[in-house]
């Protein structure tokens, strides 16, 4: 290995026995040298040592057990949930979401800006960075406890180098890097949907689960796929991208260059544009009671009419939920997931929209592949996506499920 090369595998072996013990504490909450043992498989000097320096980088607090078994009591470690934080943004075309976690994931601040994700303008980054010190200001928290920022953005990102393809290309710098300058701490960028995927993983419906489909029903109709418990990426880092499936022979143009796409008929883009266009061709509906001017009628103002008892509302979900189904009895014929998450304004219609779906995917899929899945509507709701952005930063402190620890027990 040489020189450098062995140091380097000696940090990397320090990393991440540290992040394991770590995990440990935060799986089971205070616990003793013995009992991190077990947990890890370290030695107790191991342990030892490698809790002290956690303690004097300030992710632990090391005190004497108040039991004893005999002799010298134990000592305890237990995490310092506001010593370190991670932050999660996920920018979105109509606002900008932030999330707050402490070290034992506790929601500790969650905030909406009216940051809109364009194209490729550098300036939202620097507003981003401005928001961030803001938020770091009114929270009381220092810039070296924020342990680094994950962001979410819409479209083909590259995970691996923190490159967006589809939103803020700015050739060869990438969003993380560029952003990494203005924050000074480590940043993270992931596709929207499998951010929302990984929230879910972490935090929602998906936890325990192995397989599962995250369909995030926005402007476009984004899908995180988790496949054997681990977020699946693709060759390329552009799998899900779901939106795009051809459901219309010559159908309506798409922001992709195509025509006939799923986000075209079924997206929430598409619901609040069906809804706009059924009231100007005179459509009697609920919907132009509840906003100030008919172009400002959004899925959640089609979601709102149809909970109201509007027929308009009902049909035009009912019509998007029907084409949701068909392409998701695909994704249940390929992938056979246990569970499938719905999430998007439009969902807040509940059986309205829910219901449609279940049955078009039930419809057409295979029954014995669709016997046991499970269609549902996601219960963190529009945080899921900064929530998974902050994940990006936590599974680089925490996780190690997916890494072989024996090489270096």
């Amino acid at each position: 290995l040489g020189k450098n090369g062995n140091t380097k595998r000696i940090r990397t072996k320090r990393r991440l026995r540290k992040s394991a013990i770590l995990n440990a504490l935060r799986e089971n909450g205070p616990m003793s040298y013995s009992e991190i043992a077990v947990h890890t498989g370290f030695s107790l000097p191991i342990i030892s040592r490698l809790a002290n320096d956690l303690e004097n980088e300030g992710f632990v607090d090391i005190t004497p057990a108040d039991y004893s078994t005999g002799g010298r009591p134990p000592v305890i470690v237990e995490l310092k949930p506001r010593a370190k934080f991670f932050l999660g943004v996920d920018m979105g075309r109509t606002c900008t979401r932030f999330v707050l976690l402490d070290l034992t994931q506790s929601l500790v601040d969650e905030r909406e800006s009216h940051i809109l994700l364009v194209r490729h303008d550098r300036g939202i980054l620097q507003r981003l960075g401005e928001e961030i010190e803001a938020l770091l200001r009114e929270t009381q928290i220092a810039r070296e406890q924020l342990l680094g920022v994950g962001v979410a953005i819409p479209g083909l990102v590259d995970s691996e180098s923190g490159r967006s393809e589809s939103y803020m290309n700015f050739g060869e710098e990438t969003v993380a890097e560029i952003l990494e300058d203005i924050v000074k701490v480590p940043v993270r960028v992931e596709n929207d949907a499998r951010a929302m995927a990984l929230g879910e993983k972490w935090f929602g419906l998906a936890k325990q689960k192995r397989d599962v489909l995250c369909l995030n029903i926005g402007y476009g109709v984004g899908l995180g796929i988790i496949a054997r418990g681990r977020v699946y990426y693709g060759a390329s880092s552009f799998a899900g991208e779901f939106g795009h499936i051809i459901v219309e022979e010559d159908g309506k143009l798409c922001q992709c260059g195509k025509r006939g796409c799923l986000e075209t008929v079924a997206s929430g883009t598409a619901i609040g544009l069906a809804a706009r266009e059924a009231l100007a061709n005179q459509a009697l509906s609920k919907m132009a009671e509840l906003v100030d001017a008919p172009e400002h009628i959004r899925s959640e103002t089609v979601a709102k009419a149809a909970l109201q008892g509007d027929q308009l509302a009902i049909e035009i979900l009912e019509r998007a939920g029907t084409y949701l189904g068909k392409g998701l009895a695909i994704l249940i014929n390929l992938f056979n997931p246990e569970l499938i998450i719905l999430n998007g304004k439009a969902t807040m219609a509940g059986d309205y929209f829910l219901g449609p779906i279940r049955t078009a995917a039930l419809k057409f899929s295979l029954p014995h592949i669709a016997r046991n899945v499970q269609i549902v509507l996601s219960e963190l709701g529009s945080k899921a996506g900064a929530i998974g952005a902050a994940t990006l930063i936590k599974r680089d402190i925490f996780e190690t499920s997916h890494i072989d620890l024996r090489p270096y027990v």
